[in-house]
């Protein structure tokens, strides 16, 4: 029941280098056909679900369906003027040390920026329309790594002479989300202090509990001329 086996020295770097690979050759002269199927013995239970994952489907699904939103998936950077384009500090911000690109020169703190690219691009070839995004932002902290958080971003673009009304409508696609992905304890406030992009009396807050989780308002106007001055954003 022992074999001694040698192997060509066509075959001995990397192909022929286990038992294994000497039972798939029997396996192969013998004949695949003439080997009875069985199954493995393996445990049948099904993996724990991924509730993240489902419930970002979910929301792609009310974003998209419901509220007739488009996907945008970006990169994780930007460039410096993007940085001075959306009025925030460039030393808030992790430099790139091998960067490829000039735009691409440090990791984003916000999606607002490029959800910004993304509104000025597509604005050549339609006046309305509504863009999300899941995505990482990188935060510096004492750590040796940077603090990543997961976010949605969610921008609407519409023509100047509805101006009046795109308060109201961003925050009703925001409200209509919320109630639909079932976040219970919610509400949405005059912002107190929102980032500088945001409009200086058209931005409000989002909490649950009291923790503002996030912000929905107008576009800075110094950041919109910056970005798309023909648009309302």
């Amino acid at each position: 029941n022992t074999f001694i086996v040698t192997v060509p020295s066509w075959r001995a770097t990397k192909d022929v280098s286990h038992k294994y690979d000497l039972i798939e050759e029997i396996a192969r002269l013998h004949g695949y056909e003439n080997i009875a199927p069985q199954l493995p013995v393996l445990p049948t239970n099904l993996p724990e679900e991924n509730l993240e994952r489902r419930r970002k489907h979910e929301a792609r699904k009310i974003l998209s369906l419901a509220l007739n939103c488009n996907e945008t998936i970006n990169y994780s950077f930007y460039s410096a003027q993007t940085v001075k384009n959306c009025l925030l500090e460039e030393h808030s911000h992790l430099k790139i040390e091998n960067y490829l690109s000039e735009d691409q020169t440090h990791l984003r703190t916000t999606l607002l920026p490029n959800l910004l690219k993304n509104c000025a691009e597509n604005s050549k070839n339609r006046p309305v329309f509504n863009l999300f995004e899941f995505g990482r932002t990188y935060k510096k902290q004492s750590a040796f790594f940077p603090a990543e958080e997961k976010w949605l971003g969610i921008l609407s673009r519409i023509e100047k002479k509805q101006a009046g009304e795109i308060f109201y409508q961003i925050k009703g696609i925001t409200e209509t989300f919320l109630k639909e992905f079932k976040i219970p304890h919610i509400s949405i406030n005059k912002a107190q202090s929102a980032p500088a992009y945001f409009h200086p009396g058209k931005a409000a807050e989002i909490t649950i509990n009291k923790e503002i989780i996030g912000y929905v308002g107008e576009i800075n106007p110094l950041v919109q001329i910056n970005f798309d001055p023909a648009a309302i954003i």
